[in-house]
């Protein structure tokens, strides 16, 4: 089970289309990203949820995601979980963490 914090501005085009590597990121970061990213730890997603509430507008969501993943660590420790798309039907949860 993974995570995948983002902005509600994105939600109809995940549901839609399921998450591209590189869809809906700057210029700058597009050139940088063929894959999507994903994470084990809840507090993370949330984290890039709202970086992504604050370049894109929206509110922050946390789709909870059910898949197979490459894993590898990154320059200080950390395992990132990446693939190149997953599927609408690979989201079984859809959490908006700012409502109660």
């Amino acid at each position: 089970m993974f995570y995948h914090g983002t902005s509600s501005i994105h939600l109809e085009s995940i549901l839609e289309n399921g998450l591209i590597a590189g869809c809906n990121l700057t210029e700058d970061r597009k050139k940088n990203t063929n894959v999507v990213f994903l994470t084990v730890s809840y507090q993370s997603a949330l984290g890039y949820a709202g970086r992504s509430k604050k370049m894109f507008g929206g509110e922050r969501i946390i789709l909870h995601i059910e898949t197979k993943a490459n894993a590898w660590k990154n320059r200080v420790g950390c395992t990132i979980y990446t693939k190149k798309r997953i599927e609408s039907r690979e989201i079984i949860e859809i959490i908006y963490p700012d409502k109660g």
